[in-house]
């Protein structure tokens, strides 16, 4: 068995399974505690299922701030009871709450806020602790699983799509506690590789001048940041850097409902080959959370020529494909077009279902 198996319960956003690119996350469905079964109780936890869905939306703490919890009940598709358990174990009952993504979203619209497009590039983490003065990787010791299933957790209320490592000999042969302890960028790259993220949370916990500090690097692409935080456990501070990572980026790839002009929307795509193909491209896009509508302006031989209503800009749709396993970006056409080829080996129309197929 796997190391971390127990964890995916935790989340359905923990991925331990290698070349774990991206995942669609789901922010219209959330649980959260209630106190009883009362009006009262219930009406006080849509609210709090509400501030917790606009920061998976919005990947936003202050979004939750903002949200009136009194505008919560219209919103909601469908809720239901569960006995569920809390961070420690205990049991307690919970609200399953399911909104509808139309008014969820057009509420965060109004209120000024960006949404984090739904197609997510997962990020790996790698964190080295002392104990008792030795340095070691976190994941290590049977002891570490609370601390594990802490972080699954919060990947999980903020939709961060999350890949924990191995930890196996070639984890171990790729990357040391020392050399995170070092800051090793060029090393932390190299062994993340194996996991195909699209992003590295990696950091130190330690205790300086009788202070709990971690140290932290959050690769994005060539992009590196850093920063420190305090806490009173190291669960404090691993949780406390996870909000932080996500923070951050939301904040990177965030877009704001804005009109498109009629050439930042049109795309072209080669290599569809036959309707199957078609109809899998169509369904394809229509599938993304940055794409509001698709037109089919022409078909000439394999080629489709389509026009796009976006949330956000191109650079939004561009990454979202980019994160896909669909369509390749080729370049832009003359015409300022984006041009994308059908892969090879593209994902089964069966992912993407059409009515009447």
């Amino acid at each position: 068995m796997l190391r971390g198996s127990r964890l995916l319960a935790a989340t359905g956003l923990l991925l331990l399974a290698l070349g774990a690119i991206a995942e669609t996350v789901d922010p219209w469905e959330v649980t959260v505690p209630v106190a009883d079964r009362s009006e009262r109780a219930r009406r006080a936890a849509l609210g709090d299922a509400l501030a917790l869905a606009l920061v998976r939306l919005t990947g936003s703490r202050v979004a939750a701030e903002r949200a009136d919890s009194a505008a919560a009940e219209p919103m909601v598709r469908q809720f239901r009871y569960l006995e569920g358990v809390n961070a420690e174990g205990e049991p307690e009952v919970q609200l399953q709450v399911t909104f509808v993504p139309d008014a969820v979203q057009e509420l965060v619209i109004r209120m000024g806020e960006t949404i984090w497009p739904l197609e997510r590039g997962t990020t790996v983490l790698w964190v080295a602790v002392e104990d008792d003065g030795r340095r070691r990787l976190l994941g290590l010791s049977p002891d570490d699983e609370v601390t594990l299933a802490l972080a699954a957790r919060t990947a999980d209320e903020r939709a961060m799509p999350l890949v924990l490592p191995l930890l196996d000999l070639e984890d171990q042969t790729m990357l040391s506690a020392a050399e995170i302890w070092g800051g090793f960028d060029d090393r932390i790259r190299a062994a993340s590789q194996r996991y195909e993220a699209e992003q590295t949370l990696a950091g130190r916990i330690a205790v300086e001048w009788n202070v709990l500090v971690g140290r932290w690097m959050l690769f994005t692409g060539a992009r590196l940041v850093r920063w420190e935080n305090t806490g009173e456990t190291v669960d404090d501070v691993l949780r406390g850097a996870m909000e932080e990572a996500a923070d951050r980026l939301a904040i990177e790839f965030g877009v704001r409902p804005e009109p498109m002009t009629d050439a930042g929307s049109r795309i072209v795509v080669r290599g569809v080959s036959d309707p199957r193909a078609f109809a899998e491209v169509l369904a394809y896009l229509e599938a993304l959370s940055v794409v509001e509508s698709v037109q089919v302006r022409e078909v000439v031989g394999d080629t489709v020529r389509l026009q796009l209503g976006l949330l956000g800009d191109v650079q939004a749709l561009d990454r979202a494909v980019a994160l896909g396993e669909v369509l390749v970006f080729e370049g832009v056409a003359p015409d300022g077009s984006e041009s994308y080829s059908l892969r090879a080996e593209p994902l089964n129309a069966e992912a993407f279902p059409i009515d009447g197929g």
